[in-house]
């Protein structure tokens, strides 16, 4: 299967194998701050103008909600929309593109004059000396794989002297957060599954180690007993459980949810739940018999932030169970 829904398995088995770089900066501004990230630290500019972001998943939104000026920023889609569906065209028109999130144009990351570059580890550590020599360079987690991904949302708001305009997007998602739990509370131990399938093959997601393990769990939303909830943080492998077409009872849940990829008009009038659905046990679950099965956007498969939690509650409340 080539479809783009797989980019952050990809993604994240490529980050498996990133080797952890040490410290080594671009040349210092005058005025700047240190600041520790995952690869070492950087002195960064007290007020940033023309950031580069190698995230499209956390970072961006990260940074485009905070207001902040973003110069480049990498596609997430190598064709179609270059930005997850979940951001505002007026928000992210007039960004470069600077590449892809699996091949980084460092040529053209130079020609934009970034004074900060913000990244994850995965894009950041296989080029981090190079991107050094243009600009100081920050690295997060991949935050999709990670349940305390508020850190890194944090470690974003530090490197960009936002730190009060984070805690107001964490308060306000907690605020959503509890609307999202009371609105659900009509609905009786509200279980969800959120399935992919990969190269031909059905998978889970365990919620104990993820980014929308831990948005969901805060609406009250839970993994069906059936499936294996419990993982490693920032063990990707540990988070993906694929199982075989005879297996695909484990599903079933009170709803199921599959994201659809943005990238071509011919990816969105295929279903990425295709190969289950040929499949009679598929069509033998109460999900399936019971129409709660949904296929939703890139907050679902590309979300790692505060705005793409917020659209995976609205989702829940709107079009997941609406009771």
């Amino acid at each position: 299967m080539t479809r783009i829904r797989s980019i952050v398995v990809l993604l994240a088995t490529a980050l498996v194998t990133t080797a952890c770089g040490t410290a080594g900066n671009a040349p210092p501004t005058e005025e700047c701050r240190t600041v520790a990230h995952e690869l070492g630290s950087a002195c960064v500019p007290e007020d940033p103008q023309r950031i580069v972001t190698l995230d499209s998943v956390t970072v961006l939104p990260t940074l485009l909600d905070l207001d902040v000026p973003v110069a480049g920023a990498l596609r997430v889609y190598p064709a179609g929309d270059p930005f997850p569906d979940y951001l505002d065209d007026a928000d992210t028109r007039g960004i470069e593109l600077v590449g892809t999130m699996q091949e980084i144009d460092l040529e053209q990351v130079a020609a934009l004059q970034p004074d900060l570059i913000i990244g994850t580890a995965l894009t950041v550590g296989p080029v981090q000396a190079e991107l050094e020599r243009i600009a100081p360079t920050v690295a997060v987690r991949f935050a999709v794989y990670e349940p305390d991904w508020d850190a890194d949302i944090r470690l974003i708001g530090t490197t960009v002297g936002r730190e009060q305009g984070v805690e107001e997007q964490l308060t306000r998602l907690a605020a959503e957060a509890e609307r999202t739990r009371e609105q659900l509370a009509a609905v009786e131990s509200p279980t969800l599954t959120r399935v992919d399938v990969y190269q031909g093959a059905p998978l889970y997601y365990s919620f104990g180690c993820t980014w929308i393990g831990d948005v969901l769990g805060s609406a009250g939303v839970r993994q069906p007993d059936g499936q294996r909830s419990e993982c490693t943080p920032g063990d990707v492998q540990s988070a993906l459980n694929p199982i075989s077409l005879e297996e695909v009872s484990v599903l079933d849940a009170g709803a199921i949810v599959a994201y659809q990829q943005q990238d071509s008009d011919a990816t969105l009038g295929t279903s990425p739940l295709a190969e289950l659905e040929r499949s009679p046990l598929w069509q033998d679950l109460d999900a399936v018999r019971g129409r709660a099965v949904f296929v939703l956007g890139d907050a679902w498969g590309l979300g790692g932030s505060v705005p793409a939690a917020e659209r995976v509650l609205a989702d829940l409340r709107t079009e997941v169970f609406t009771g």
